[in-house]
């Protein structure tokens, strides 16, 4: 049994072909954020054109449409965990070659055990699952599961191999062309027959051409090699054992978390209010998505290479301060006008999505700090305390939501709710990972404080401008909206010349 974990090679144990294994040179002077650059043009990219096309989207589907979507990419992230058991995780940890591809040998065999399992229950038990998940009427969607389950596990999979070899142009590249297919099949079929099913089937489709682009980078000679084999995956458990015990449920009890109201709208209330959330807290956490995308791997790779030192402690400042005030004006705008945006944005119909958008900004802007430094448990092998520490915060805001809308069917109040527990769960997470990572805590502190403030003297600013624009008669909402652009640009170019003078 090969150590996984083990710098070198094994004795007696031969060199992988460089073919198979060939990695992307990255220069010895390339920084955290230049690399991290690659993936945010790529990401950028990715999410820009869903945010384009949003508003066509919104007015060509009924809002239940939207909803069934993020209903079904909800739970598919859910199983999608419960595949790969988090072994893409441990791949990018892998002490050499040959450990990474019995890592990914075990992870596909978990995959191909547990996928079908899905399929079977699904079948058995249909009608109870449709229950207690809503939506009954719309069996369709329930069936698409499983294979976009399957599809996202690959994904997932084939991007933790590309983060091992610091692909990350093709990493961008493989989140432009999951974007960018959804997004056209979603505008082609609306355009023809903007029927329920329309956006799942889109969302199914573009997934598998993420898959097909990952095959073809590296994922497909992994998989000709792969036999089933559950001897192996038995010891690639045992030895990999804290990413099946603790990111597993970690995972799966964070997802649940984060998209709590969108389940129990689903299960209390219309696919129409799941449709309105959903499409609030898409737009709100493009930033966190962003970050978790392009920040988060390239993070993740130099944790592993420089963590306990001074370097890797002052790229988690820069990217602290950078990410505290450059996007705070763009989230203090929806606080104050977020109604007014989504309608003007998406219809008038949308504005109870804005109102949604406007309670959810804080916790966003929250979310946007710690999306990116969590995967230091792992490197210093304190899954326990992650697991621990998000379990209980996860399940708090799990009861907290779940109860305020059984008790009260306030879904304002319920969002509010959410939106608290979340923002006190980011900062709290953030310092806690800090300190695993052995980073000086105060001037972290010192930063999220100045950030905090820079955040409410915007709130305020909009408040007052708003106001005055009011009582003179003024339609504000666009001088607010410059007032915001303005503000950013200019916290931009300040950072950039810090940046500058400090490297």
């Amino acid at each position: 049994m090969i150590d996984i974990f083990a710098r070198g090679r094994p004795e007696g144990q031969k060199r992988a072909p460089s073919k198979r294994f060939r990695r992307q040179k990255v220069g010895p002077g390339t920084s955290v954020l230049r690399s991290s650059s690659v993936l945010m043009v790529g990401s950028v990219a990715a999410q820009v054109i869903p945010l384009v096309t949003l508003p066509i989207v919104t007015r060509m589907y009924d809002p239940a449409a939207i909803g069934l979507q993020a209903l079904a990419i909800t739970w598919a992230s859910t199983l999608s965990v419960i595949a790969t058991l988090r072994l893409d995780l441990a791949s990018v940890l892998a002490a050499n070659e040959r450990a990474a591809e019995r890592i990914v040998h075990a992870t596909l065999t978990t995959m191909l055990m547990v996928i079908p399992c899905i399929a079977l229950l699904l079948a058995l038990f249909d009608d109870l699952i449709l229950g207690m998940i809503g939506h009954s009427e719309a069996t369709f969607w329930l069936w698409m599961l499983p294979v976009l389950s399957l599809m996202m596990a690959l994904t997932q999979l084939g991007s933790s191999l590309q983060v091992r070899q610091k692909g990350f142009r093709r990493l961008a590249l493989v989140n432009l062309v999951n974007q960018t297919s959804t997004q056209s099949l979603s505008l082609g079929i609306g355009a023809f027959s903007p029927w329920l099913g329309g956006l799942v089937i889109a969302r199914v489709l573009g997934q598998i051409a993420a898959v097909v682009s990952l095959w073809s980078n590296g994922l497909w000679a992994y998989v000709k090699t792969w036999k089933f084999s559950l001897r192996d995956l038995r010891e690639v458990l045992a030895e990999c054992r804290q990413f099946a015990v603790f990111n597993t449920p970690y995972s799966i009890v964070s997802t649940v978390a984060r998209d709590a109201p969108l389940i129990i709208f689903g299960a209390l209330a219309s696919a129409t209010t799941v449709g309105f959330y959903g499409i609030a807290r898409a737009v709100m956490f493009v930033p966190t998505s962003l970050a978790s995308v392009s920040l988060g791997p390239v993070f993740f790779k130099e944790a592993v290479d420089k963590i306990g030192t001074p370097e890797l402690e002052r790229v988690a400042k820069r990217l602290l301060a950078v990410g505290m005030f450059v996007p705070a004006a763009g989230f203090a705008l929806v606080v104050v006008v977020g109604p007014e945006i989504f309608a003007l944005a998406f219809g008038a119909d949308w504005r109870v999505a804005g109102e949604f958008a406007a309670l959810l900004a804080p916790a966003s802007w929250c979310a946007l700090q710690s999306s990116w430094i969590g995967r230091v448990f792992e490197v210093r092998g304190k899954q326990r305390r992650q697991f621990v520490m998000q379990i209980i915060a996860d399940s708090t805001v799990i009861v907290a939501v779940g109860g305020t809308m059984i008790l009260w069917g306030d879904l304002l109040v319920s969002v509010a709710l959410f939106a608290l527990l979340s923002g006190v769960q980011s900062l709290v997470y953030f310092f806690v990972a800090a300190r695993v990572a052995s980073f000086k805590l105060i001037a972290l502190a010192r930063t999220w404080a100045f950030g905090a403030g820079f955040f409410a003297l915007v709130v305020v600013a909009l408040v007052v401008f708003e106001t005055t624009a009011s009582s003179l008669g003024i339609h504000g909402v666009w001088f607010s909206i410059a007032f915001a652009c303005v503000a950013t640009v200019t916290v931009t170019v300040f950072f950039r010349r810090w940046m500058t003078q400090s490297s």
